[in-house]
């Protein structure tokens, strides 16, 4: 009976190893099971990291294109006010040109208009002139005609003495 019960214990430790034996398969099977969703989940992460390290250098890239945009913007205002400041300038220069213009204009017209005046002043005494010496002309012209008889006067009265 003893070998019944050494029979009896072996039995019952058979058991007990069938019964491990269909745990840890069942657990290798959970396992499996999990190794299989940690291997997912890694590749999910994995993939997400690859997402995040995308848009890490996307969002890079864009920082950069930003950067230079604002570079470009700033090279633009100094462009723009250097611009502003020539065209300020130049009109300063047109306001100041126009000004000495209309100076000139009017020392112009004030030459013009004394010019004009100087020559109805010449026309007037080229008119007087003229008047004066047809005048004179005449006086000389009966001034000879009297200085005429009066020579003729002369020389008959002389002939008859």
């Amino acid at each position: 009976s003893m070998l019944e019960a050494k029979d009896r214990e072996i039995s019952s430790m058979a058991t007990d190893v069938e019964q491990q034996r269909s745990m840890l398969e069942a657990k290798d099977g959970e396992i499996a099971s999990i190794t299989t969703k940690i291997e997912q989940q890694q590749s999910m992460l994995q993939s997400k990291e690859e997402e995040i390290q995308t848009l890490r250098n996307n969002l890079q890239h864009q920082r950069e294109e930003n950067k230079q945009a604002k570079n470009k913007i700033t090279v633009y205002e100094s462009q723009v006010t250097q611009l502003t400041d020539e065209v300020s300038k130049i009109e300063n220069t047109i306001t100041s040109v126009e000004q000495t213009s209309s100076l000139h204009e009017k020392s112009a017209q004030k030459n013009e208009s004394e010019l004009i005046r100087q020559i109805e002043e010449w026309k007037e005494e080229k008119k007087m002139y003229e008047e004066e010496r047809n005048s004179l002309r005449k006086l000389t012209s009966l001034g000879i005609k009297r200085v005429g008889r009066g020579v003729r006067s002369l020389v008959s009265r002389v002939r008859r003495k």
